[in-house]
């Protein structure tokens, strides 16, 4: 029977027919309520289609379509865990829907959402995720401050345990005066988990905090456990021991001395030399820079006076006090054979001849040189003088050579005193004439740099030429060679040019100066330079 009406009583009656006729109607039936076929339930949307994003403090609305008869009840949970209503989250359900409603979402409310519906005839279930996101929580401890000086320190911490439900952006590190009680910030956006904080005023204390930032927003500081104090973490050494004097010229004092008893908590960087004539009372540096080794030649001293030394080391945290003084030494008149010049090296080769070229000794002896005595020798064979009376000039052309031969030369200064032990050996240098060769040509020279004391300084350049050239490398004129495991050569060739390389693995401050690369072959040699700034340490007064 259609056309009736939902949830209207009925009673019915019937009566039989034939070809004569209707008959009469039967006794009523008893009242009859017209209500649906009762069904288990049925969601009819696919939640996990509708996983959501939510920002903290915004509300959030999940209804959940169904058909059943009779209506169900609704049980929410989230992660599995049963979701109770309460002042912040109520539920609702009608015949044909059911509703979760939080008005102010938190980000713990992040999780798995799932609804049981349940009848008498049956129940169904289903789930959305829910991504509730927010600013994220503070950075985790410790926070930690090392690297302390009187004007910086570095500090590093670890990221927050949640993150808000996205990528942390950067992070903002204030610092506090401690005594003046003022917040500043040292730097709005930092990208990693540490960072260098400048600016700091010596023997100041100072507290640090640090926030995380999402898109999101900031999070809550989280500060320093103590404060710091910005001064070294070590004090200037003990003073160095008694220095011995010794002549070395006329005109110049070797010292020797021992190291101290106690570095102050710092490396060691080196020690100053400082002198004065008996009669004065004032002490006068004897050099520009820190001395690495506990040895020191004084040079530039009048003969006939009498002086006195002391020294001082130096850490980071500055100098130390002088050292007892060496007591009076007398310069008296008296001279050596000179120094060693520099390693020859050649600026033009021909057909049977060699054009060298050298510099200065480093010592003359104590007295003035009056000239140089050359040597050569074919490869492998013995030295022999090349020049029958003594050169003055710092160059030597060598003759009557052997063509296509392999020849290596060495020089001696000489002085009133005597002859000096020769230089070091120049490279091997073949003698020919090269009719399509070409000058060396620096396809790439030196600039000037700065470097921090006890860093690595790596200059290189690129030369091109015919026949391939050779280098050498100089300090404020002076040739540089190579020590274990400090300084270093390397060379290395490309198509058309060479790189040729010096490394000085640790600096020390007196390799301040102006280096030079020359490069030679046989049709001449070129030049080039630059300045090398070394930062000095840092002094406490």
């Amino acid at each position: 029977i259609s056309g009736l009406q939902e949830n209207s009583i009925y009673e019915f009656k019937v009566a039989a027919v034939n070809a004569a006729g209707q008959g009469p109607w039967s006794a009523p039936s008893d009242p009859i309520k017209c209500s649906p076929a009762k069904c288990a339930p049925k969601i009819t949307s696919d939640l996990s289609l509708r996983d959501m994003t939510i920002v903290a403090g915004h509300d959030l609305s999940i209804t959940v379509p169904f058909v059943a008869t009779p209506q169900p009840k609704a049980h929410w949970s989230i992660n599995g865990y049963e979701v109770s209503s309460d002042s912040r989250v109520t539920f609702e359900i009608s015949s044909h829907d059911a509703r979760f409603y939080n008005k102010k979402a938190k980000r713990t409310d992040t999780g798995t959402y799932n609804i049981q519906l349940t009848n008498t005839e049956g129940s169904d279930q289903a789930s959305c995720k829910v991504n509730v996101v927010d600013r994220p929580s503070p950075p985790q401890k410790p926070i930690d401050a090392y690297d302390i000086t009187p004007e910086t320190c570095t500090l590093s911490w670890r990221p927050p345990a949640d993150d808000g439900g996205a990528n942390i952006t950067n992070y903002i590190v204030e610092k506090l005066d401690v005594a003046s009680g003022i917040w500043t910030k040292a730097c709005s956006f930092v990208r990693g988990l540490h960072y260098e904080v400048m600016g700091l005023e010596p023997n100041k204390k100072y507290s640090f905090r640090i926030r995380a930032e999402n898109q999101y927003g900031t999070s809550d500081a989280m500060e320093i456990d103590e404060h710091i104090t910005a001064k070294f973490p070590f004090t200037v050494p003990d003073p160095p021991g008694k220095p011995k004097a010794m002549a070395e010229s006329i005109t110049a004092v070797n010292l020797q001395w021992e190291r101290p008893y106690s570095d102050g908590g710092s490396k060691i960087q080196g020690y100053k030399v400082e002198y004065r004539e008996a009669s004065e009372a004032t002490w006068v540096a004897g050099h520009g820079s820190v001395i690495k080794s506990q040895t020191y030649t004084v040079a530039g001293l009048v003969t006939g006076n009498t002086y006195e030394f002391q020294i001082k080391a130096t850490n980071a945290a500055g100098d130390s006090r002088p050292s007892m003084p060496s007591g009076s030494f007398e310069l008296k008149a008296k001279a050596n054979p000179p120094g060693p010049p520099g390693t020859p090296y050649a600026t033009k080769v021909g057909k049977a001849y060699v054009d060298l070229k050298w510099s200065l000794p480093i010592f003359d002896g104590g007295s003035k040189i009056t000239g140089y005595i050359i040597e050569g020798r074919e490869s492998g064979s013995s030295w022999y003088r090349l020049n029958d009376y003594n050169v003055t000039d710092l160059y030597f052309t060598a003759i009557n050579l052997t063509t296509n031969s392999d020849y290596e030369f060495r020089v001696s200064a000489v002085n009133a005193v005597g002859k000096s032990e020769p230089s070091l050996g120049s490279n091997l240098i073949k003698v020919q004439e090269i009719a399509d060769g070409c000058l060396p040509e620096f396809v790439r020279g030196l600039h000037n740099c700065s470097v921090g004391l006890g860093k690595r300084l790596y200059l290189e350049t690129e030369v091109s030429g015919k026949p391939k050239p050779g280098y050498r490398w100089l300090r404020n004129g002076r040739e540089v060679t190579e020590q274990a495991g400090r300084v270093k050569f390397e060379e290395k060739k490309k198509d058309q040019s060479s790189l040729f390389i010096m490394i000085i693995e640790e600096i020390w401050e007196i390799d301040d100066g102006e280096y030079s690369c020359q490069a030679f072959n046989s049709m001449g040699y070129v030049s080039t330079s630059c300045r090398v700034k070394v930062g000095a340490p840092p002094r406490i007064e």
